[in-house]
């Protein structure tokens, strides 16, 4: 039974540090940077300040602003706009899970104050350990981390050629 449910929890762990690799890192940057304008970091400073009920409240409002985008992204799927639709979902999940991973940068303290969070948390700490040891382990891994490189390569290239590219523009410009 044991080696039946390790290969999901193995595929599930991959998947996680996958994500982990491509994405959450560039989320919890791109939040960071959010929080230096001056709106942002009044609403930080205000979250801080809230209790841990509110605080844990608070991260309902995420779910509960997408949801009509995330409807309005069902409607134009069922209206034949698959790719607006499925597009509209992507940007919707990025925006909610950037906020949230905001919220829990902030909310943690506070939030580790109930046991039952605190408890759930520790495990999840502790999958994600283990998925790390397990997928490290696969030859897969070493192509994916790779392959992410790569793509990271491409996306400083592109954007030092897109501000060459610019500057380019800019300076002809006014030199005429």
């Amino acid at each position: 039974m044991r080696r039946i449910l390790t290969y999901p929890a193995a595929l599930l762990a991959a998947l996680i540090v996958l994500f982990e690799e491509l994405v959450w890192d560039r989320i919890t940057d791109l939040a960071a940077w959010l929080a230096r304008m001056r709106l942002v970091a009044r609403l930080e400073q205000w979250v801080v300040t809230l209790g841990p009920y509110a605080t844990l409240a608070l991260f309902a409002l995420p779910i509960l602003t997408l949801l009509p985008v995330k409807l309005a992204a069902l409607y134009l799927i069922a209206h034949g706009r698959t790719g607006a639709g499925i597009a509209l979902i992507v940007v919707a999940k990025l925006i909610g899970t950037t906020i949230s991973a905001r919220l829990f940068v902030l909310a943690k303290p506070k939030l580790m104050t109930f046991a039952l969070f605190g408890v759930v948390y520790n495990r999840v700490v502790q999958f994600k350990h283990w998925a790390h040891e397990v997928i490290s382990r696969w030859p897969v891994v070493a192509t994916m981390r790779h392959m992410v490189a790569t793509i990271r390569d491409w996306g400083r290239r592109l954007r030092l050629f897109a501000r060459t590219l610019w500057a380019e523009k800019w300076t002809e410009r006014w030199r005429r």
